[in-house]
């Protein structure tokens, strides 16, 4: 039977009876969001507001472990699981909390109560269909395959498979079939793998020649055990970005995509799992930029074209603020009549003292450091306010374009970006 206190949370949860209470909370610990389930483990976290501090009525020590581990987490962009105990009369609370990296500074909790449900790893949730109950953590696998290599003095490959690209085709889909869609490219990962194993490891004494787990929204990480070959490890990564061939598809839905993959290898790029994951995730980003096979090997250049890029970021928003950027019109002409049939924005950056920035430069480096959102809104605002400002003094002005990259195309909100830009500018949405 539930208390008086369970049943006023119940009130905010979609299934009052769910095991689990799902959340987001900030990289501070503060409450972004109750996802489901809030009659679940109502004693943890009475005031379920926004912004409520959700270790804030926990013993100091368990405070400190739940906050400890949201920021090893974030840091490792690794999903970590634990259990705790707070000690009550008369009896004592046992919680089970899974913590999943969903941002750059949020992580989800699923949070379970031990004393009604089993916890998530038993035989109970093995019908749960999310990929990361269904994996193995990252960082515990990643340890164990260091140590292990270690021991035997062997080499091991690890790789971060990137699928950010079916994140941002999804988002304005809805969760239920982004769930489905990386459910699917994980299975189509493990496939893989396990073809690999047979086709590459015949007669080996090693069963756990590759191992995969969930890392984060959009990523997974690929341990190859044994492996110490550049040639041997690409062999694995041109495999996987070859099981995305054909279409994700699921209810009606389907997607194309090509996942980026980052290497390190042991011991030659780290001797640690930590130094193994970053440069791994650093070779992810310049897989994800520049690559054009899809897949790259960690170098210590990347972490100078990286520090580069955050030097570019810097400037890019200092730019962006102080207004270096503008836009040049370049006129659709029909070679038969000689009519402008349309005018096309396109972004130009005059850097101080670099003279201009090519756009093929531009958009990937405001793509890859965060800031094409603010980029494409400021390029649309002004493209709209300019549109205006003609239609009011030349009659029979023609319309003017403005391209979208595909994360603006797939963003959350853009109808509120676009009608805020015609609101500024007092341009009729009507006109084209």
């Amino acid at each position: 039977m539930r208390d008086d206190g369970t049943k006023r949370d119940s009130q905010l949860a979609s299934h009052d009876d769910l095991p689990d209470w799902t959340f987001l909370a900030s990289d501070k610990g503060m409450l972004l969001e109750t996802v489901t389930g809030a009659a679940a483990a109502a004693n943890f976290c009475p005031d379920r507001q926004a912004d409520a501090d959700i270790t804030a009525d926990l013993p100091d020590a368990i405070a400190q472990l739940i906050k400890m581990n949201i920021g090893k987490a974030l840091r490792n962009r690794a999903d970590v699981a634990f259990t705790f105990e707070i000690d009550g009369k008369p009896d004592s609370q046992y919680y089970e909390l899974r913590l999943i990296v969903v941002g750059r500074k949020k992580v989800m909790g699923v949070l379970r109560d031990l004393r009604r449900f089993p916890a998530v790893g038993t035989k109970a949730a093995a019908a749960d269909a999310s990929v990361s109950a269904r994996l193995p953590g990252a960082a515990t696998l990643l340890d164990a395959a260091v140590d292990d290599a270690r021991l035997r003095e062997r080499g091991i490959a690890v790789m971060v498979v990137g699928l950010e690209q079916l994140v941002r085709l999804t988002k304005r889909i809805g969760k239920p079939v982004r769930r489905a869609m990386l459910s699917i490219a994980s299975q189509r990962i493990e496939d893989c793998l396990r073809s690999q194993h047979r086709a590459g490891r015949a007669g080996s004494d090693d069963d756990n020649f590759a191992d995969l787990a969930r890392l984060g929204s959009e990523e997974f990480l690929v341990v190859l055990n044994g492996v110490d070959r550049r040639d041997a490890a690409g062999q694995v990564a041109d495999r996987i970005r070859k099981a995305f061939a054909n279409p994700l598809a699921y209810k009606g839905h389907k997607f194309t995509i090509e996942p980026a993959i980052g290497i390190a290898l042991y011991p030659s790029d780290g001797d640690s799992s930590d130094d193994l994951l970053k440069r791994a995730r650093v070779a992810l980003d310049e897989a994800a930029i520049r690559s054009d096979q899809g897949y790259e090997f960690y170098s210590t250049t990347m972490k100078f074209r990286a520090l580069q890029r955050l030097d570019g970021k810097t400037e890019l928003a200092w730019a962006l603020e102080n207004d270096q950027l503008g836009l040049h019109y370049l006129p659709r002409v029909d070679l038969k009549t000689g009519h402008v049939g349309g005018l096309e924005a396109l972004l130009r950056w005059e850097h101080p003292l670099r003279g201009m920035v090519a756009l093929d430069e531009v958009i990937p480096l405001a793509e890859a450091t965060g800031l094409m959102r603010p980029l494409g809104e400021w390029i649309l605002e002004s493209a709209c306010l300019q549109a205006a400002s003609w239609r009011r003094d030349i009659t029979g002005m023609p319309p003017v374009s403005v391209n979208l990259s595909e994360a603006e195309f797939t963003r959350d909100g853009l109808d509120a970006v676009i009608l805020n830009a015609l609101q500024t500018s007092g341009l009729p949405p009507e006109e084209r």
